[in-house]
């Protein structure tokens, strides 16, 4: 038997084979009040937001570099941008070295919301092509259906309200909408950063090759929209408020069967256990081997349909740390405490046992009691560092 192994660098992706053909647009901008910056950008080619398209430093700038992309300009410009360089300068002196400045299309938008575009002659020859700058914004993109793409997509954004990514994302599926690119669509990406999040982006999202990747953009977008919405439950200071925002978010996480049993947890917080499993049984008809994550939500325990799913299955050691973990979160002390010492005859080497014991039993107070499962946690494992602190 043979095998045909297929090897290709993605980088050549952004740069095309034919220097006349040209196929990608979006938009970087600022939120000067959340202090961020973020880019959301198309193409009909693998991996746009791979490495060397776009940088985004939050309160330095954002630059792209498309068309036939040169993958120096984003990191050596956000450099000029740190040590001073205007716009104008940090383009001047990108082109002024390359060889082909004809080629490529670059976009930049600094610290204070000020915007630059350039798109090299060669490009505007063949497409439509161009950018828009506006406050806090610039568009750009080459090889579109028709010339009024770019404006709808300024428009879009300029008319938005909500956060930087969901206003990014409104913008480039706006354009698509409005007939995209000649050539048709393959990836998309879209990345915020905010000032002070060292190491962590707010967003960052990216679609790397699919037939409808504006769709599986928004699918994208929607999660991080439905975390949004868990966490807003959480603030509520009325049941029905928190329940609202609940439903929003079970609305928008669809087929993310892991956030099912945070879900479910917020549900049962509010005492609606009907919701609470209704949920979870969302995520056992979507993926039969989610029932294999029933124990960290094992504060159903009692609830006759949870029982049931459960009745089947063998806990090992992992399912009951983890079922002892939820009861735990769910403040069910007693039912912790009941259920980790029935356990302890079955696994008496177990370091963490006895650790969620000690927990269960400093959750009502009974914090001497508490010492000796610590310190039991520690004897069987010195590396145990959670134990080996409560024990102090």
């Amino acid at each position: 038997m043979f095998s045909v192994l297929l090897i290709f660098q993605l980088k050549g992706f952004c740069q095309l084979a034919r220097q006349d053909k040209f196929s990608t647009f979006g938009i970087i901008a600022r939120d000067s009040i959340e202090k961020t910056w973020g880019c959301a950008i198309a193409t009909d080619n693998l991996g746009i937001g791979q490495y060397g398209v776009f940088e985004i430093e939050p309160e330095i700038g954002v630059i792209v570099s498309i068309a036939y992309t040169k993958p120096d300009y984003p990191i050596k410009g956000i450099k000029m941008l740190e040590q001073g360089y205007s716009l104008k300068k940090t383009i001047d002196s990108l082109l002024s070295i390359d060889e082909s400045p004809q080629y490529r299309q670059i976009a930049m938008i600094d610290k204070n919301g000020k915007t630059l575009g350039y798109t090299g002659n060669l490009i505007m020859s063949y497409t439509y092509a161009g950018s828009i700058e506006g406050d806090n914004f610039i568009v750009f993109g080459n090889s579109f259906m028709n010339d009024q793409v770019l404006s709808v997509m300024a428009s879009a954004f300029r008319d938005s309200k909500g956060k930087l990514y969901e206003r990014l994302a409104k913008a480039l599926i706006s354009a698509q909408n409005a007939g995209g690119q000649r050539s048709g669509k393959m990836s998309t990406a879209l990345c915020v950063k905010k000032a002070g999040e060292h190491g962590f982006n707010e967003v960052d999202v990216r679609v790397d090759y699919s037939l409808r990747p504006f769709d599986d953009l928004q699918k994208l977008i929607d999660k991080k929209k439905g975390i949004e919405y868990l966490l807003k439950s959480r603030e509520q200071s009325s049941k029905d408020s928190s329940l609202f925002y609940l439903n929003k978010s079970v609305e928008l996480m669809e087929g993310w069967t892991l956030m099912y049993t945070e879900l479910s947890k917020e549900f049962y917080k509010l005492k609606r256990l009907d919701l609470a499993m209704k949920v979870l049984k969302l995520g056992i008809d979507k993926d039969k081997l989610f029932r294999n994550c029933l124990p960290w939500n094992y504060f159903l325990i009692g609830y006759k349909p949870y029982d049931k799913e459960i009745s089947k299955m063998k806990f090992n050691i992992h399912d009951w740390l983890e079922a002892l973990n939820s009861l735990i979160e769910t403040k069910e002390f007693i039912k912790a405490e009941k259920t980790g010492k029935d356990n302890l005859s079955k696994f008496p080497d177990s370091s963490h046992l006895h650790l969620l014991v000690g927990k269960a039993l400093e959750g009502q107070d009974k914090i001497t009691e508490a010492k000796i499962y610590f310190k039991k946690a520690m004897e069987l494992d010195k590396d145990n560092l959670e134990a080996v602190e409560k024990s102090k």
